[in-house]
């Protein structure tokens, strides 16, 4: 699982972008104010769905593979959501209550999509949603409405993904922007997961704890094949669909601080 593209280039125009937004840490942005962040992206010793009397079903004490960043909190902290950025497009997605329950989708023109889900549609704000079907704009700093627990979730949270993504709708393996945020904050940020930062993990895990090295390895790489990765730390997460296409999704913490 080596790293499949070449190291960015920081063109002047993504120096230009990072200035304009005071830096990589991003410091304006504002998402999910006092939001507790409850699982970490990459392999995680949070939970994994797994087959219990043919049913699917989320079961502690096994490694599994986040490719969001999970914010929940009691009312006294918050549970107001807010555009991160100036997004030029939007959509919006129910899928009934059911896994993600909805997808609150922003497009950003620098190149990536920040998807938003467990929002209630009856949680966003009116206005918000008429934007959201029609596909429009949504300004930084946007009140988009509350956190929910709207599908296959327990209490209310966001569960928040980005993903390299044309603007345009153009197929994009990577954002050049995001991984130059990336290279210029972390030293490792290129790096794969460590066979150490594997067996960590694997040893947290009470279903795990006790495997042998080989055992952990295969079940990895099962992990990574059900979710067709092909390379995985904790910053980034890079998929290849059934049409050998690459598609990257970042940590929202590590880049944005979010």
């Amino acid at each position: 699982m080596k790293y499949p593209f070449d190291k960015p280039k920081i063109t002047k125009e993504v120096q230009a972008y990072i200035k304009e937004q005071g830096g990589c840490s991003f410091p304006n942005i504002k998402y999910r104010p006092r939001a507790i962040v409850t699982t970490v992206f990459g392999l995680t010793d949070y939970v994994r769905w797994v087959r219990d009397n043919g049913k699917r079903v989320l079961q502690s004490g096994w490694p599994g593979i986040e490719i969001g960043v999970d914010r929940g909190g009691s009312v006294s902290h918050g549970l107001e959501v807010y555009a991160s950025h100036d997004f030029g497009r939007s959509d919006f997605v129910d899928l009934k209550g059911r896994l993600y329950g909805s997808e609150v989708r922003l497009y950003h023109e620098q190149g990536f999509r920040i998807m938003i889900a467990h929002m209630d549609p009856e949680e966003i704000k009116a206005e918000v949603m008429q934007k959201l079907k029609k596909g429009g704009a949504i300004p930084s700093g946007q009140l988009l409405g509350n956190a929910g627990d709207y599908g296959d979730v327990i209490g209310k949270h966001t569960h928040t993904e980005c993903e390299s993504w044309g603007y345009n709708g153009e197929w994009l393996d990577s954002c050049p922007l995001l991984d130059s945020v990336l290279d210029k904050k972390y030293d490792d940020a290129f790096d794969k997961i460590s066979e150490g930062e594997i067996l960590k993990v694997y040893r947290r895990c009470e279903k795990t704890s006790m495997w042998g090295m080989e055992e952990i390895f295969k079940d990895f790489r099962e992990l990574c094949d059900r979710k067709q990765i092909v390379f995985l730390n904790k910053y980034q997460a890079i998929t290849r669909d059934a049409r050998g296409r690459y598609s990257t999704r970042y940590s929202t913490r590590k880049v944005f601080g979010m």
